[in-house]
């Protein structure tokens, strides 16, 4: 079992507290009887006032999403701090709460007032005055390595702007998401901000529908009035793009965004970053074989034939139209099918016979 690592104060305090320890007293009537030989330190150090102020500076700071899990680091801090060993008294788990600092420079000063907060709302008291408790000067210093990581983070994130991140940002979407920018799904070379100061790139859905795409794969669809998380997320296996774990076929086919739009009601307005009305469908050229969200001469031809508005764009009525014959998508070949042109007959003298007729 691991032994609890005291620094030299704690460990003073201890041994007086075990000396003068009255068992018929509880553990807290010992402490409280037990402070007239434990030289109490009123005077918080600088490490321990700069700890102080950072987590106080949350108080005024409106609630974010932040990117880590806080309920679960605020829950291994509470037992680290409550670890068990087989001596009368606890200590704290130097290797646990460690491992939480280390998941903290991931994350921003949104992540780390949620886990403040969650530490609190779960009851385990002050999160400020009980790491400044349990932990010495050196430890202290170690998170705040953390903390900083964290407020350099949220500052850098404040100080974006879309033309820097444009140049700046764009070849870390290349690379995390090569499929998207590999195929048609991405629709311009662009990097966006939204009202909370975190990037995305549209990407089209092979209905022609733009979604925000963010860095961590979360899509966002536009709902008449705001952007929403529509519950999905988009990554990529190679060059094939890969929609909440269900792979495409190949990557010229986008994603299949069928089952990621949310009910909407008729877009009336603009939302947050990036927002606005929605975009008008764009579609793009295809050859050879045509399906929504394509345009062609010959998609205007079979619309035509069909008694639809030629402009050469597989839209929803188009979708519809064929879709009741049959086609969910169409070639060059089913062209003429569709038309219903008829067979050319075969050239020639055309015999008719009279069956009154019997002499033969």
């Amino acid at each position: 079992m691991k032994l609890p690592t005291y620094s030299p104060i704690e460990a003073l305090n201890r041994v007086k507290l075990m000396m003068g320890y009255d068992p018929t007293k509880t553990l807290t009537e010992n402490e409280k009887s037990i402070k007239t030989l434990i030289k109490e330190d009123d005077i918080d150090t600088d490490t321990e006032k700069s700890v102080k102020k950072v987590l106080d500076s949350c108080n005024s700071r409106s609630v974010g999403e932040g990117t880590l899990d806080a309920a679960s680091i605020a829950s291994a801090f509470n037992k680290s701090f409550n670890y068990q060993t087989a001596y009368m008294f606890g200590g704290t788990d130097d290797s646990l709460w460690r491992a939480q600092a280390a998941k903290m420079k991931k994350g921003n000063m949104d992540d780390l007032c949620n886990i403040k907060k969650e530490f609190e709302d779960l009851g385990y008291g002050d999160f400020a005055q009980k790491l400044v408790d349990e932990l010495d000067d050196e430890e202290l210093a170690e998170l705040m390595e953390a903390f900083a990581a964290m407020n350099y983070k949220t500052k850098k994130e404040s100080n974006l702007r879309v033309d820097s991140t444009e140049q700046k940002n764009i070849n870390e979407f290349k690379a995390k998401f090569r499929c998207v920018f590999d195929s048609d799904s991405n629709v311009d070379q662009k990097v966006y901000l939204n009202q909370n100061r975190y990037t995305f790139i549209k990407v089209r859905g092979n209905s022609g529908r733009v979604y925000q795409l963010f860095y961590d794969g979360a899509l966002k669809d536009w709902n008449g009035t705001k952007w929403v998380d529509s519950g999905k997320s988009l990554n990529c296996n190679g060059r094939q793009v890969v929609v909440e774990s269900q792979e495409k076929k190949s990557l010229t086919e986008d994603f299949d965004d069928s089952g990621i739009r949310v009910k909407t009601p008729t877009p009336t307005g603009g939302g947050g970053g990036g927002g606005g009305t929605r975009p008008a469908p764009a579609y793009r050229n295809c050859t050879g074989t045509y399906k929504k969200g394509c345009k062609s001469d010959v998609i205007a031809k079979v619309q035509g034939c069909l008694g639809l508005t030629a402009d050469g764009k597989y839209g929803n009525n188009t979708h519809t139209k064929l879709s009741g014959m049959g086609f969910a998508s169409f070639t060059d070949s089913d062209v003429d099918k569709i038309c219903n042109i008829p067979a050319p007959e075969v050239s020639g003298e055309i015999i008719k016979i009279d069956p009154s007729n019997t002499d033969f």
